[in-house]
C-alpha cells in the first residue's frame, strides 16, 4: 500500500484558509466600527448645539442627552447612544456565540455580565430619548438601570480581558488602562464621601469653585465611556488574533 505524499502548502493556501476561517469576524468588526462612529457623532452634535457649551470635565453624560438641559439637540446623543449600545450588544453576542467549546464557566459568565450591562445601557439611552420615561414609573429607574450597566459592563469587559491576560495574549497593560476610570471613581467618590463635602452633584459650578477635574464623577464618566468601546475593540481583535494564531 503506497502512502501518498502530504501536499505541501503555499504561503498563498495558508492565507486563503486563514481568512476564510476567520471571515465570522468581519461582521463583527463592521457592527464595532459602525458603533464607534455613530456613538461619536451623535456625541458631536449634542455637543454643538448645548446651551452655554457643554463642559466635559463637570457634566456627566445624561446632561448632554437630557431634554430639559438640552431640548435642541440631546435627542441626537440619546439615540445614538441606545443604537450603538444595541450595536455592541450584537457584537458581543456574537462574540459569545463562536465561543470555543471549552471555553471555561467564568468567560461565559463575563460575557453574559457584558450582554446584561450593554442591555440595561440602552435602555438608560431610550429612557433619556422618551425623556425618563421609566424614572416615571420606577422610583430611581434610571440610576438603578445606569448602575447595572455601568458594573456589568466593566465587570464583563474586565473578565473577558482577564481571560485573555491568562492566556497570555498580550500584556496586562491595556487591562489596567481599562480599569482606570473604575478605579478612580471609586477612589475620589470614596474620598468626597469621608471629607463631607458639601458639594452636591457634579456641574459647571464646580470649575467656578475651583474643583479639581480629578475629583469630579463626570471626569471619569467620560473616560470610563471611551474606555468600554476601547475595551470591547480589544475583546473584538484579541477573539481575531486568537483564531489566526490556531491556523498558523
Amino acid at each position: 500500500m503506497t502512502a501518498h505524499p502530504r501536499t505541501k502548502e503555499t504561503p498563498r493556501t495558508v492565507s486563503r484558509h486563514t481568512a476564510s476561517a476567520t471571515a465570522w469576524l468581519r461582521p463583527i468588526v463592521w457592527l464595532y466600527l459602525t458603533a464607534v462612529v455613530l456613538f461619536c457623532a451623535g456625541v458631536a452634535a449634542a455637543a454643538r448645539d448645548y446651551p452655554g457649551g457643554f463642559d466635559w470635565p463637570y457634566m456627566v453624560a445624561s446632561t448632554l442627552a437630557s431634554p430639559t438641559d438640552n431640548p435642541a439637540s440631546g435627542a441626537w446623543f440619546a439615540g445614538a447612544w441606545t443604537v450603538s449600545m444595541v450595536m455592541l450588544w450584537w457584537c458581543v453576542s456574537l462574540l459569545k456565540r463562536h465561543q470555543p467549546p471549552w471555553a471555561s464557566l467564568m468567560a461565559r459568565w463575563t460575557n453574559s455580565a457584558l450582554q446584561l450591562g450593554l442591555v440595561c445601557f440602552a435602555l438608560v439611552g431610550l429612557d433619556m430619548l422618551l425623556g425618563r420615561i421609566v424614572s416615571k414609573h420606577i422610583d430611581k429607574g434610571h440610576e438603578i438601570f445606569a448602575l447595572i450597566a455601568f458594573f456589568g459592563t466593566y465587570l464583563g469587559v474586565l473578565g473577558s480581558l482577564a481571560q485573555i491576560l491568562r492566556d497570555r495574549r498580550f500584556h496586562a497593560l491595556p487591562v489596567l488602562v481599562v480599569a482606570t476610570p473604575l478605579i478612580g471613581v471609586g477612589i475620589t467618590q470614596a474620598w468626597l464621601y469621608f471629607k463631607g463635602s458639601n458639594l452636591g452633584w457634579v456641574d459647571e459650578s464646580w470649575r467656578a469653585q475651583g474643583v479639581p477635574v480629578w475629583l469630579s464623577f463626570a471626569f471619569w464618566q467620560w473616560l470610563a465611556i471611551g474606555f468600554l468601546f476601547a475595551g470591547i475593540g480589544l475583546l473584538v481583535w484579541a477573539n481575531g488574533s486568537r483564531r489566526s494564531a490556531r491556523l498558523e
